[in-house]
């Protein structure tokens, strides 16, 4: 199968095959209102550092080895207020060069988020 994180008809986030549960349980957190990186020491962290960054004018790539848990952490980064871009599995070929070079150029673009495998 694909893998992956979806939605269930009651709204809930299901796991796919790829064995993403802690991105389940966390984007389930996110739905019901939760702050999603009180419940996880490295978002947590992330969640500090990343306004640290942006002020000093840094850019951020963050990779993830799942879709599940880029979302996760894309739903903290969108929370906080930063632009971004995302490019994972479901990107098609043709648009990942345009992307990376938005990145590279577009000055107030400040997140990449990037998944280690499809």
């Amino acid at each position: 199968g694909t893998g992956g994180v979806g939605m269930n008809e009651d709204g809930e986030v299901e796991e796919g095959d790829d064995g993403d549960a802690d991105a389940v349980q966390l984007l389930n957190k996110v739905g019901s209102g939760g702050l999603v990186w009180a419940d996880s020491g490295k978002l947590l962290v992330l969640s500090k550092l990343l306004p640290l960054w942006y002020t000093e004018g840094h850019k951020v790539l963050i990779f993830s080895q799942t879709r599940g848990m880029l979302s996760v952490i894309e739903s903290m980064v969108r929370e906080l207020g930063f632009l971004y871009l995302r490019m994972d599995g479901s990107t098609p070929v043709g648009k990942r060069a345009g992307l990376v070079n938005r990145f590279n150029t577009e000055k107030n673009i400040f997140v990449m988020l990037l998944t280690t495998r499809t």
